[in-house]
């Protein structure tokens, strides 16, 4: 993953909160991205990575109904104070379109109590919801590269 990369999954990310997360939105937000000089390379690579978050199909059906099973998680008080109502309606965004699951959504609030300004602002919370991503897709890869050698 190029720096590249991760700066164009944050405008992806950022792009989510206000636009529908279908194929047309996104293809046409991609162009624009490579007409403004972004590298069509690691925009495939930023939209493949939101894309492979938010397909179904490589789910088992138990995942799928566990998933669906799965309760809404509420903010404690102390974690509502870094964690805008903005900022946890683009997280539950972001898990009800299966970008992010559970345990992802988790560890990004944890991120965000670790922070030390009080209030995150857009930028921050995609970067940390880029880390995430990334750290996992990082895992997957070398979990894929053991399992081969």
């Amino acid at each position: 993953m190029t720096n590249k990369t991760i700066e164009i999954l944050m405008f992806l990310l950022g792009y989510l909160k206000e636009h529908n997360f279908d194929d047309e939105s996104l293809s046409d937000f991609s162009e624009n991205l490579v007409v403004n000089g972004y590298n069509e390379n690691d925009v495939a690579e930023a939209l493949g990575l939101l894309l492979e978050k938010h397909s179904l199909a490589s789910m088992k059906p138990s995942e799928v109904s566990t998933r669906r099973q799965t309760s809404v998680r509420m903010l404690s008080e102390y974690e509502r104070i870094k964690v805008t109502p903005d900022v946890y309606g683009y997280l539950l965004r972001l898990h009800s379109l299966n970008i992010i699951d559970g345990t992802q959504m988790e560890r990004i609030i944890d991120y965000c109590m670790f922070i030390e300004q009080e209030r995150l602002n857009e930028e921050e919370i995609n970067e940390i919801v880029a880390t995430v991503l990334f750290e996992d897709a990082d895992e997957t890869n070398d979990n894929g590269r053991m399992g081969n050698g």
